[in-house]
């Protein structure tokens, strides 16, 4: 199960949970400790974590969402993701995709990402809506990680933010190859809460 694209489409910005970052370099343990210098004199991470079924990381969100950008070469002011309960992702597939069902993730593109910044104006890469409670739903049937799964969906929504598309084969094969190098990249990187620990109904705790 894979997150629906909707290509120039606009959804509504809360302001909240913003992260401002200013030229900075992101320490990032899988290059020995070197740092990543990050690309951009002023961007907003914005993070809306709606949803109790994982507890979730938001730092940690965000460090990966910047490593994604500096690894990619993508600029850009802004980036929003929302970690949401299935009903509420229920609720937007069926108002954008005519499909009331629960689904992993979508994307919503807002400004291109091979627009050149202008001083002048503010990018916004566009919106990625993640649904953790699909994450683990999918690990407990498939015995894997659901921090893995839910980043899984990030990134996912993420390059299709950055005009990856999986509707045809040869596209899918190479949507499916840059999500695991991705998911290499930030394999240093965990979603989970330092301080809280989700014990699944399976009994396996994470």
């Amino acid at each position: 199960m894979y997150s629906e694209n909707l290509v120039d489409g606009k959804t509504e910005k809360r302001q909240e949970s913003q992260t401002f970052l200013r030229l900075q370099s992101l320490p990032n343990p899988s290059y020995k400790g070197r740092l990543i210098p990050v690309l951009f004199l002023f961007m907003i991470i914005t993070i809306h974590n709606k949803q109790k079924d994982l507890p979730l990381s938001t730092p940690q969100a965000k460090k990966i969402l910047l490593l994604l950008l500096k690894e990619l070469h993508i600029s850009t002011n802004e980036i929003i993701v929302h970690f949401v309960t299935k009903n509420k992702i229920a609720q937007i597939h069926g108002d954008f995709f005519a499909d009331p069902t629960p689904t992993d993730c979508m994307s919503f593109p807002i400004d291109s990402h091979t627009k050149k910044l202008s001083p002048t104006d503010h990018y916004i890469l566009g919106e990625v809506f993640v649904c953790p409670a699909i994450a683990i739903e999918y690990a407990k049937k498939k015995q894997l990680d659901p921090y893995q799964e839910t980043a899984l969906y990030m990134i996912h929504g993420f390059l299709h933010l950055i005009g990856y598309d999986d509707l045809e084969p040869i596209a899918r094969r190479k949507m499916r190859s840059m999500e695991k190098k991705c998911l290499a990249l930030i394999q240093p990187f965990s979603l989970q809460s330092p301080k809280k620990k989700i014990v699944l109904k399976s009994s396996i705790t994470v």
